[in-house]
């Protein structure tokens, strides 16, 4: 269900203000649009919708700080010599799913979700009800794992929940089920949307272990990126010994970690992110 104490909006732009957005982490309105900003709130949750060809809400946020700004940030702007947009504001990513997957994989809005101007609240509860199931469905859209989630579902999903939001805390675009090859690996960090990831991530808790580390190989080979091995204690031997025979290759780069030391690390961060906000940073 919604949460009685957010607003909810969609965030409307082309392919290209959303790349600087997105690398940026940063959105602005139009004056026209004054109203509506100064409603926004710190917490309010957003989703992120781009224009045709893609037609697609591709990834969520959570606001941070609003401000005015007298400096010209994306293209058009630049282009014009002024400033269009000078009502601002900064968010952390909470979702967000590839560029080249915004068509095929992004949630289309329903007919009475806003999507025209550059901010548009929902303000339909039974609507945002219906986007927030919608974008779960297609790219696990929770600002975080709550207690009643962590109980009922998988160790697995627990772990790639976790991994997301350290990433996100971390300030990396943090996504699930990221696409490699026909593959999917478990949890992807980058830190622009139109790069490559920096930090892969296979959760092993069951399954076939050469599997995932035939993806983390994948990973590091074609985007050299950092790999890790995330896995139960008693598998801890078994993929060792895989590392240092079919995969000695990349021995070296995959860093091994144990479940509980994500949930340790899971803990910290969360703690800390929290202090943050207490500080009003």
């Amino acid at each position: 269900m919604p949460a009685t104490s957010q607003c909810y909006w969609v965030l409307t732009g082309d392919r290209e203000n959303w790349r600087r957005g997105i690398s940026d982490r940063i959105w602005g309105v139009v004056p026209g649009l004054q109203s509506a900003w100064e409603a926004l709130q710190r917490g309010d949750f957003l989703f992120f919708y781009a224009k045709a060809p893609a037609s697609r809400i591709f990834g969520t946020g959570i606001v941070r700080d609003k401000f005015r700004q007298d400096r010209p940030l994306w293209r058009d702007e630049i282009e014009a010599g002024k400033v269009l947009y000078p009502h601002r504001f900064t968010f952390d990513i909470v979702s967000f799913i590839d560029e080249d997957r915004w068509s095929s994989e992004g949630a289309h809005p329903e007919a009475g979700i806003p999507v025209r101007a550059g901010m548009n609240r929902i303000a339909n509860a039974e609507n945002i009800k219906a986007l927030l199931a919608q974008t779960d469905r297609l790219f696990a859209v929770q600002p975080s794992p709550t207690e009643e989630q962590t109980a009922t579902s998988s160790l697995h999903d627990q772990v790639k929940d976790k991994l997301r939001e350290i990433g996100r805390f971390q300030e990396y675009l943090s996504e699930t089920e990221c696409k490699i090859n026909g593959e999917r690996l478990d949890v992807a960090w980058r830190r622009v949307a139109a790069s490559v990831p920096q930090k892969v991530f296979e959760v092993q808790v069951s399954g076939n272990l050469w599997s995932a580390i035939g993806k983390l190989k994948k990973a590091h080979l074609l985007w050299n990126s950092q790999p890790f091995l995330v896995l139960q204690r008693a598998e801890r031997r078994k993929a060792e010994d895989l590392l240092a025979g079919p995969f000695v290759e990349i021995k070296r780069s995959v860093i091994v970690r144990d479940i509980e030391a994500v949930d340790e690390l899971y803990t910290r961060v969360k703690r800390a992110d929290e202090s943050r906000q207490q500080f009003g940073l």
